[in-house]
């Protein structure tokens, strides 16, 4: 399969993952702040990038999408370099790397031998919400949650500059307002398809890399993680 991966990494040794990984078809953007972690040897290969760190990951790939808009290949796998075994096991990653399509790149059994879909709730992220409804959000399948749109993340941040809340977002891209419970994958690694990510025009991706670049953190990042399914792989109207 002709397929890029985009690897996001940050103070983590990436050896273990570009070792299972085709290094020819490999690209490493590394925010680190211990560049100590990182092997000579990777950073002396023409796969090694040393970036500024914005505090998300999905900067790297709208970053990759912008520079090679044109001569895309036909799959892009967009990674953390410590996506195992933070967000998926080894097991399920080597399974699931071989599918075509959107394939979701997290598990929320990736500790267990079962995929467990346990729900989150209020009390479990009690430091963000006040006097909401208990249920947040669940794994609803293998890779994928459902969450209650009620931007619950943003409490502790400050406002977007570009796009308030989630609704806001969803209505620039899809002229209506996000659903009540929004499917994501979080995150937001993920094998997507060049074709469908070239259904956006590059002024898209331009105007979204900026709502995650102004400042450290923003919360716009939050809300396109949420967004990237509906973008990659649902019909766009």
């Amino acid at each position: 399969m002709n397929i890029k991966w985009i690897i996001c990494n940050y103070n983590h040794n990436p050896t273990k993952l570009v070792n299972i990984l085709n290094k020819k078809k490999i690209i490493i953007y590394d925010h680190s702040t211990k560049p100590n972690l990182i092997p000579e040897k990777i950073k002396k290969l023409n796969i090694y990038f040393s970036c500024k760190n914005y505090g998300f990951n999905l900067v790297d790939y709208f970053n990759f999408i912008i520079e090679n808009y044109n001569r895309l290949p036909e799959f892009l796998g967009f990674i953390k370099g410590n996506i195992i075994p933070r967000h998926i096991d080894k097991r399920r990653f080597l399974i699931r790397i071989k599918r075509k399509g959107f394939v979701p790149l997290y598990s929320c059994g990736h500790l267990d031998k079962n995929e467990n879909f346990q729900e989150v709730n209020s009390n479990i992220i009690s430091r963000f919400l006040r006097n909401e409804p208990k249920f947040i959000a669940q794994q609803t399948s293998p890779g994928l949650y459902s969450e209650f749109t009620n931007n619950w993340y943003a409490r502790k941040l400050e406002k977007g500059k570009f796009f308030e809340t989630i609704n806001d977002l969803h209505q620039y891209l899809f002229n209506r307002d996000a659903p009540r419970y929004i499917t994501f994958v979080p995150g937001g690694c993920m094998i997507v398809r060049s074709e469908i990510v070239r259904q956006w025009p590059i002024t898209v991706y331009k105007k979204l890399y900026k709502s995650m670049t102004y400042k450290f953190f923003p919360v716009e990042a939050y809300h396109i993680e949420r967004s990237m399914l509906y973008m990659f792989e649902y019909p766009r109207k």
